[in-house]
């Protein structure tokens, strides 16, 4: 029923907002911009060990966006299609699968 769907998004919601409270997108975004230019520096590859740290870190922190970005993507189109199936304009199956995909 359209109205457990509702209340399992809405819940799986409440659970994604407090996560956005830990993890920071925007400072996030601005510390993996500082990374990059420092990573362009011609001096960069002088120590190869901090260089290969900040690379790593680079590549964590591009996967922790990424799957951010992704969270909030399956957010936004179960939310379209819990107006769609209140209009009747999409089934509840779909609602669903969108669903359990925004909550794995």
């Amino acid at each position: 029923e359209l109205s457990d769907l509702k209340e399992k998004f809405s819940q799986a919601e409440t659970k994604e907002w407090k996560l956005g409270g830990i993890f920071d997108l925007k400072s996030k975004s601005e510390f993996l911009e500082k990374l990059r230019k420092k990573s362009e520096n011609p001096d960069f590859w002088n120590d190869n060990q901090t260089a290969s740290a900040t690379l790593k870190k680079i590549s964590i922190i591009e996967k922790e966006i990424d799957l951010w970005s992704d969270l909030t993507t399956r957010h936004d189109d179960v939310e379209v299609l819990i107006e769609f199936a209140e209009t009747g304009e999409t089934e509840l199956e779909e609602v669903q699968k969108e669903l359990n995909a925004y909550c794995e």
